[in-house]
């Protein structure tokens, strides 16, 4: 678990995007944290400060991380947000994992409709990934049991569904 005084700074652009589920899991662990944004126009000088060049980065007692599977995975095991031993956090990763994948497929037609404005290419890639995000939806609706995914409170696996849920409800 955590020590008391660490002191946390989540670094994003001012969007939800890859930073939300992190800002989740600290509001839901009720923990303290410096929420950075970057501001328009700013981004290319701080890049080459940010590690790997990219975002999210977390600082943890000034020490910088980056990738966003990595960040959430991190937060939610200092926070008690992992289950209460080995195979709980074995289900809570095949759901994150599983959800992570789900994104991935919706980002791509995000990405065709929104950015590159084709929506014949967000049609082929709907007929074509359906039977995926099919499968994937499936399969997390067969191990859910209950209010959790996970045991008997709150997890990772049940706070990664519901930001891809509040994110691509926005879209779709």
């Amino acid at each position: 678990m955590s020590k008391g005084g660490d002191k946390y700074k989540l670094c994003y652009f001012n969007a939800r995007g890859r930073a939300e589920l992190a800002r989740l899991i600290f509001a839901v662990a009720g923990k303290d944290y410096e929420d950075f944004r970057f501001q328009d126009g700013t981004w290319p000088q701080e890049k080459p400060k940010a590690r790997f060049g990219v975002c999210p980065n977390l600082e943890v007692n000034g020490r910088k991380f980056a990738q966003s599977g990595a960040i959430v995975q991190f937060l939610a095991r200092e926070f008690g947000l992992y289950g209460s031993g080995p195979l709980d956090a074995l289900a809570v990763d095949e759901v994150f994992w599983t959800v992570v994948e789900l994104k991935d497929i919706m980002y791509q037609m995000v990405q065709a409709i929104m950015i590159q404005k084709d929506q014949a290419k967000a049609d082929a890639l709907t007929k074509e990934k359906a039977k995926s995000v099919e499968t994937l939806l499936t399969n997390l609706n067969n191990i859910a049991k209950g209010v959790f995914f996970v045991g008997s409170k709150v997890t990772l696996a049940d706070l990664a569904l519901f930001d891809a849920w509040q994110l691509f409800s926005n879209f779709y």
